[in-house]
């Protein structure tokens, strides 16, 4: 169910992973891009960065989530990661 409380939220992101097998790759980054404020965040499990869980659950609560061949890559590779990943919104796949 999208966010009806507040504004919707279209979020842009992409993932920064090696290798480029969805079935064994690793999520080094996350980076998420507001489109209504074109405030930008990365997450990471290393430094002092923002953990990867947390970009995952804010994309989980898009009214919309937006990337380049997130159905085909990304979004299969959130999900291994993290079993629980299903997005409650709108998926835009440019690639598509």
């Amino acid at each position: 169910v999208p966010n009806s409380e507040t504004k919707p939220t279209t979020l842009l992101f992409d993932l920064e992973t090696t290798p480029l097998d969805a079935a064994r790759t690793e999520i080094h980054c996350l980076v998420i891009l507001d489109y209504e404020t074109g405030e930008t965040e990365r997450f990471n499990d290393t430094g002092s960065g923002n953990p990867i869980l947390r970009g995952v659950t804010t994309l989980m609560d898009a009214d919309t989530i937006i990337g380049h061949n997130i159905i085909g890559f990304d979004i299969p590779v959130l999900q291994r990661c993290y079993p629980f990943f299903e997005p409650k919104g709108i998926v835009v796949d440019t690639l598509l």
